[in-house]
């Protein structure tokens, strides 16, 4: 059951999504899924996520496979990904799990702790 709101927003050369609710294994795939296909209907290459779900962290393990199985689908569309989970009650090491999963399988991702620092990244040159 979807338990999540999706805020979108375009910033210039990127989409500002806010996604609030809870934070399970489902709500994040499938708010991946839907980041993706607003991405390319949009025509967007680059994409803010900022999270803000409430409950736990996930495991390790679960975190793990959504990154897996996540990262497939960004190329070709996605070729910029900030990330910022403004939950304080979550583990940053989980998102810096993530972080390494995606590049370690082709996708140009970054975590960040506020959203000031992942918008001055995304605003740099496609190259960066």
């Amino acid at each position: 059951m979807k338990s999540f709101k999706i805020t979108v927003v375009a910033e210039g050369n990127f989409l500002h999504v806010s996604v609030t609710g809870k934070n399970t294994a489902e709500n994040v795939r499938h708010y991946l899924e839907e980041i993706y296909k607003t991405c390319a209907e949009r025509g967007f290459s680059a994409v803010l996520i900022e999270e803000n779900l409430s409950g736990p962290s996930l495991p390790p393990a679960e975190a793990y496979k959504i990154v897996t199985k996540a990262s497939a689908l960004t190329s070709p569309i996605l070729n910029k990904i900030a990330y910022v989970d403004i939950n304080p009650e979550h583990l940053p090491s989980i998102a810096d799990l993530g972080e390494t999963v995606a590049r370690d399988r082709g996708a140009n991702v970054r975590v960040f702790r506020d959203v000031g620092e992942a918008e001055e990244w995304l605003l740099l040159s496609e190259t960066s």
